[in-house]
């Protein structure tokens, strides 16, 4: 019973990291930048090729598909003078 157990849970571990996603971004695009204001915001990075990328930012989404490459880039619009905001990748 246990080995039965332990090879469901290792499949289901297994297979869901086989699907997800590998966001890569350079490493300028990390915790804690520093962002121009009243300047549009060039984002970008790697993923798997038809990857879909959703990017979440200032409670608004933006989404865009990765070239033949795996390229993917997205442009924010220019945002004011604030602090504290969180953004959020996803990709499918």
């Amino acid at each position: 019973m246990k080995k039965q157990l332990f090879i469901s849970l290792f499949s289901v571990f297994f297979f869901h990291n086989l699907s997800s996603s590998q966001i890569r971004l350079p490493k300028l695009i990390s915790n804690n930048m520093v962002l121009q204001r009243n300047q549009p915001i060039k984002i970008w990075g790697w993923a798997s090729p038809k990857e879909k990328i959703t990017l979440i930012f200032n409670r608004k989404s933006f989404k865009t598909t990765t070239v033949e490459s795996g390229k993917w880039e997205i442009m924010l619009p220019a945002q004011s003078a604030g602090i504290g905001f969180e953004m959020v990748l996803k990709g499918k």
